[in-house]
């Protein structure tokens, strides 16, 4: 509910926001063409900030050595906070890493916010060109607001983070352990630790899901056919609260 209603609000902002440009580009240039497309310029640009978002996921995981896999069909999503699959290329400081790459769509919004203000204040940018700032606030508002479910947040990853909470400190642990898969290490010789030696999640939160897959695949390949059996049926009876992304195994 609560996600609910600040999206709504970040919509009407964003709304009074467009009016107020268009009403500047009206005393500015007088003419309905350019008002016109003024503001279905900005209308356009709503899908692609939200892809460009998701980009920035993906360049400040590139200098932080954690691979943002995007999905295209939510790279475009509007109406609720996208979703990428993090991807460790290493297990040292994962938690730092994934902080990184977590700021980085908000990052890039932030950036298309100034561009747009600059735009209004700087008399050699042309003014028009402000139609970026609506669509930026609004996809910055809606990664940013807290309480999305089971689909958190960028704002809700990056919070959770910093205070190092139950489900940030389960999602180090996975990627510690997929870094490791990734690097080459048998999962059946990885530490127990990381897998058990952990606060217990919600049954719906992403990270106790994958990590409910982790352990499948440890018992799985340490020959313990019984437990690994018993974390499979776990697993599917919980694979409906995963995103569109993690339809394959973690």
């Amino acid at each position: 509910m609560k996600y609910k209603i600040m999206t709504a609000a970040a919509v009407v902002f964003s709304a009074g926001l467009l009016a107020g440009i268009l009403a500047v580009c009206w005393f500015e240039y007088g003419s309905p063409l350019i008002i016109s497309l003024t503001g279905v310029g900005a209308c356009l640009f709503l899908p692609i900030c939200s892809f460009l978002h998701e980009l920035g996921h993906a360049l400040f995981g590139l200098f932080s050595k954690m691979r943002a896999e995007v999905n295209i069909s939510s790279a475009f999503t509007c109406f609720s906070p996208s979703f990428c699959k993090i991807v460790p290329h290493t297990d040292r400081g994962v938690r730092g890493r994934y902080l990184a790459t977590a700021c980085g769509g908000l990052a890039v919004n932030l950036l298309l916010i100034a561009f747009g203000l600059c735009a209004l204040a700087v008399p050699e940018i042309p003014t028009f060109l402000a139609a970026v700032l609506p669509a930026s606030f609004y996809i910055f508002a809606v990664n940013i607001a807290p309480a999305a479910g089971n689909n958190k947040t960028d704002g809700e990853v990056i919070c959770g983070l910093i205070r190092f909470d139950d489900s940030a400190r389960v999602a180090v642990n996975v990627l510690t352990i997929q870094s490791k898969i990734l690097a080459g290490t048998p999962i059946s010789d990885i530490d127990e630790k990381l897998f058990f030696d952990l606060p217990q999640l919600p049954e719906d939160d992403i990270e106790f899901i994958i990590l409910t897959d982790l352990r499948r695949r440890y018992f799985e390949a340490r020959g313990d056919l019984a437990l690994a059996a018993k974390y499979a049926e776990r697993f599917e009876s919980l694979k409906e609260y995963l995103p569109d992304c993690y339809t394959e195994k973690p």
